[in-house]
């Protein structure tokens, strides 16, 4: 293999403009995909939490003091919840903000 070819593996820079819009568009599906699975993790934990205590959505909007139809998006993954919304939650639903994050 002469000095110039890749060796399949590594990653020669600097990129071409080609190299690097492909580049970013992979990170960016990646990213994408990393986020909406989180954003289904703490969504599907919102819902598990919510109805352990057996509480509506309005129940836990009341108590955390946010809208019932924002409740519902987040539950559904419209929506991705802020830290400090994860925090009101927590402490509306009196548990730790790391439950939203359990697989």
């Amino acid at each position: 293999m002469s000095s110039d070819e890749p060796d399949g593996g590594s990653l020669r820079l600097p990129l071409t403009f080609v190299e690097y819009t492909q580049l970013m568009g992979m990170l960016n599906r990646l990213h994408s995909f990393l986020m909406n699975d989180l954003r289904n993790t703490v969504a599907r934990n919102l819902r598990r939490l919510r109805t352990e205590k057996g509480w509506t959505q309005e129940e836990l909007a009341f108590r955390a003091k946010v809208d019932r139809s924002y409740i519902s998006q987040l539950e559904t993954g419209v929506y991705s919840a802020s830290v400090t919304m994860l925090g009101k939650l927590a402490k509306a639903l009196g548990v730790n903000a790391g439950e939203f994050l359990k697989s």
